[in-house]
């Protein structure tokens, strides 16, 4: 699977393919508790074109809770679309 820009993330899904690596840097990060009282967090990936919400589930988050605000990395994960595109992690690696 080859690494996509963010933009043509939207364009992957509407040719059927879910599962997506992508790559940018970290702009903002919001962590939360769950009704389990999990962390997770809500990120946003952006590169020099566009960006991209993300959601890291509590288990992903114990594994990638290092990742910082302004971190270049790659993602792989689940593209979706609820009111708008959304990429929901499974992987984060550091790009250096």
């Amino acid at each position: 699977m080859n690494l996509s820009d963010i933009n043509q993330l939207e364009e992957s899904l509407n040719h059927g393919y879910r599962y997506v690596k992508t790559f940018g840097m970290i702009k903002d990060i919001k962590q939360i508790m769950t009704k389990k009282n999990e962390p997770m967090a809500f990120m946003v990936l952006e590169d020099d074109v566009s960006n991209i919400e993300m959601t890291v589930f509590p288990k992903q988050y114990l594994k990638y809770r290092h990742i910082k605000k302004g971190q270049l990395v790659k993602v792989y994960g689940t593209i979706e679309r609820k009111q708008k595109l959304n990429l929901i992690v499974e992987e984060i690696g550091e790009m250096k």
